[in-house]
């Protein structure tokens, strides 16, 4: 009986997904905000910065067969901050531990004109990441009014 336990567990544990608890990211709490309003949510990542990027122009998240998975999917990466179409928003305060959630919020920059957009965490650390908001596959839209 001990044994059907122990191969119980054992099937359970090498079947259930491990947890996303080491991923960082943002996630927004408003999806719609007026002209240098502010934008909020909560996220992780320590110090990162986070921008936004006019829908039409955001790289897009990829299938990309890693680690003998024909179906993962990986963000778009760049070697350094992106620069233009990019819209620097700010950074995530500096935390203790790289994972703390933390609240945010960033103003809508001037310059920003009334659309959709994607908001981006670029994370070095992670092979120069550009991590989109939000968990589906697209993102989460944003609608600048």
């Amino acid at each position: 009986m001990r044994r059907l336990i122990v191969l119980g567990s054992a099937v359970t544990a090498c079947v259930l997904p491990s947890s996303a608890i080491a991923d960082v990211g943002v996630y927004l709490s408003v999806h719609v905000v007026p002209r240098h309003e502010l934008i909020r949510g909560h996220g992780d990542g320590s110090g990162m910065p986070v921008y936004l990027v006019p829908l039409r122009l955001a790289p897009k998240r990829h299938r990309c067969g890693v680690n003998g998975y024909a179906d993962a999917i990986c963000e778009p990466t760049s070697k350094r901050a992106p620069g233009p179409p990019f819209i620097f928003l700010g950074r995530l305060r500096k935390t203790a531990n790289m994972y703390q959630r933390q609240v945010f919020t960033f103003r809508v920059p001037a310059a920003v004109t009334p659309g959709l957009y994607l908001v981006f965490l670029y994370c070095r650390p992670c092979g120069g990441s550009l991590i989109q908001s939000g968990h589906r596959l697209e993102g989460e839209t944003l609608r600048i009014t």
